[in-house]
């Protein structure tokens, strides 16, 4: 099986990057009830989450 993983920044700033055909989407929005907080899973960066309190 060959899997490939491509991480690409700012999204919506690149050109021609047609999201209705890519496969396994995952968004890292650093938010906790949105998408997925960040690369590892379950892990948060406290320090941010105390300051936006």
């Amino acid at each position: 099986m060959h899997e490939q993983i491509i991480i690409l920044e700012n999204t919506d700033k690149v050109l021609g990057v047609d999201r209705a055909i890519m496969g396994n989407l995952i968004e890292f929005t650093k938010d906790t009830e949105n998408g997925r907080y960040g690369y590892l899973k379950d892990v948060i960066d406290v320090a941010e989450e105390e300051y936006s309190e």
